[in-house]
């Protein structure tokens, strides 16, 4: 049997202002949704409506109908954004916490939806490291982190972690020696 060479509570810390960014310029491509459908939308109206007779005249028609829709779809990610996602990624950002408490892997995550789950490491299966075009772009990592018995149930993803590989590396070995 090994000998546990780590504290009993450890805090891993977290990339706060890349993760607050991210989440931010995730949230705000979301919401950017709505630009195409207000383009699109009006794209099929002015094409509808178009009783022109010269081509260009239906053209700029056309074209003045999608750029409005643009800029209403656009203004209206905007405002979306700041009501609904602006503060929640700062609030996401600032209050994510992953800490080992003895045998138990705790996470916090206090954004939109609440979240605090303290899972024993026996429970523990798999620890993964994944990243996307985006998460590359602000040089964040996700770690996710697959329980037994979990059926239908989405692995534990911990995204913003400093140094992902070596927290993995870490809980890997915490796991060996505290899941009895």
């Amino acid at each position: 049997m090994t000998s546990d060479k780590y504290p009993e509570t450890i805090e891993f810390e977290i990339d706060r202002d890349k993760l607050r960014k991210y989440l931010r310029t995730r949230a705000f491509l979301f919401w950017n949704i709505l630009t195409f459908f207000g383009a699109f939308g009006n794209f099929i109206n002015a094409i509808e409506d178009c009783e022109y007779s010269s081509k260009y005249d239906s053209i700029l028609y056309i074209t003045k109908g999608t750029l409005l829709g643009l800029l209403i779809g656009f203004c209206s990610a905007v405002i979306l954004y700041f009501i609904f996602s602006h503060k929640c990624a700062k609030k996401t950002s600032d209050n994510l916490q992953i800490i080992v408490e003895g045998a138990f892997l705790r996470v916090v995550n206090k954004g939109y939806i609440n979240t605090d789950r303290k899972i024993h490491f026996r429970a523990l299966v798999d620890y993964t490291i994944m990243d996307g075009r985006l998460m590359r772009h602000f040089g964040l990592s996700v770690l996710a982190i697959t329980t037994t018995g979990g059926g239908q149930q989405v692995p534990i993803r911990i995204i913003g972690l400093k140094d992902c590989q070596s927290v993995r590396q870490t809980l890997a070995e915490i796991d060996a020696i505290r899941e009895i």
